[in-house]
């Protein structure tokens, strides 16, 4: 999958974006010289967090893989589905910048991505790119990401066009095979700090909530050079929300303790879950969060200092047990 996300400004306060691409390959029809024949799969989810409204609002297509609807390149990032009136599509130009265009039914946007200079290079997850997901070797993926991205753009909603602007992460990921029996599934977490470093952890959870695997990894930019290093994430849940709709608990608010960071994570708001059972068959929540040092978290919840970062948190298998 490809996949981005942004905590975005616009005059009358944040919102966030999401936008997600799979390709998925089918077990029918691979040998069959029809193009008719479901080979390959390319579905899509796309969100606006909007406070105000506090819920999201969503989309989701799923197309077959073919010319002109749903498209893929294998060798970069360029992916296109959807009808004229309704087409979506992420592309890399030769510039190492990104553009996103998504006409939904209720919303519209069209963005840019660019890292910045300080970040010049995918951030390698796992080893060198091979990001193991379990206790075996076998449940793993090939995985970068491009944190910090310098995203701006506007976004339409209810006939109202909003300029924006802000920070953004994708990531971009392929695997044959990532989760073990075992697991339920996963917390995963991107965060872009306002000194311009990043974070991303996850942990594989199993039906009884026990953790499974979990792993992560800090960049800097100390003296102006794009550093990495792993860490051993801790996960604690603050505080559920109960969904009205699917009845699905999810940990909102999040400790995270990776190496010497202790992080305390809130959503924009609470709900922001999202039911793709129209595409991909999998009911999860998707949020804009910000973050702050835990010590500048009060007991009755107000905070001593500003915000350190914001970004986006994915917690999968609170509603329904993920199968992927």
């Amino acid at each position: 999958w490809w996949y981005l996300t942004a905590w975005l400004q616009r005059e009358s306060g944040p919102i966030g974006l999401q936008i997600t691409f799979f390709r998925s390959r089918t077990p029918y029809g691979q040998q069959n010289p029809s193009r008719f024949a479901p080979k390959q799969l390319v579905l899509a989810h796309a969100a606006l967090a909007l406070p105000d409204r506090g819920a999201l609002l969503h989309d989701q297509q799923a197309w077959r893989a073919g010319d002109p609807i749903a498209q893929f390149s294998t060798t970069d990032t360029a992916v296109v589905v959807g009808l004229a009136n309704n087409r979506w599509s992420m592309h890399r130009d030769i510039s190492d910048q990104y553009h996103i265009n998504v006409a939904a039914e209720k919303f519209r946007f069209a963005i840019t991505a660019r890292p910045p200079a300080s970040i010049p290079r995918p951030m390698l997850q796992g080893q060198n790119g091979f990001s193991q997901k379990g206790p075996s070797i076998r449940q793993a993926s090939y995985y970068y990401s491009r944190p910090q991205l310098k995203v701006a753009g506007e976004i339409e909603v209810d006939g109202s066009i909003m300029p924006v602007d802000g920070r953004g992460w994708l990531d971009h990921e392929w695997s044959s095979e990532l989760l073990d029996k075992k697991a339920s599934g996963w917390d995963w977490v991107g965060l872009n700090f306002h000194d311009g470093s990043a974070l991303m952890a996850f942990q594989m959870r199993t039906l009884t909530n026990e953790v499974l695997y979990s792993a992560a990894r800090y960049l800097s930019t100390e003296s102006g050079e794009q550093k990495e290093r792993d860490l051993s994430p801790r996960f604690t849940a603050v505080r559920h929300w109960r969904s009205p709709r699917t009845d699905g608990s999810y940990p909102v608010s999040i400790r995270l303790q990776a190496g010497e960071l202790d992080l305390t994570i809130e959503p924009l708001f609470d709900d922001q879950e999202l039911d793709s059972r129209g595409s991909t068959g999998v009911i999860y929540w998707e949020g804009a969060v910000s973050v702050w040092h835990s010590e500048a978290i009060r007991p009755d919840g107000s905070k001593k200092s500003d915000r350190i970062a914001t970004g986006y948190l994915e917690l999968t298998g609170y509603a329904e047990r993920l199968r992927i």
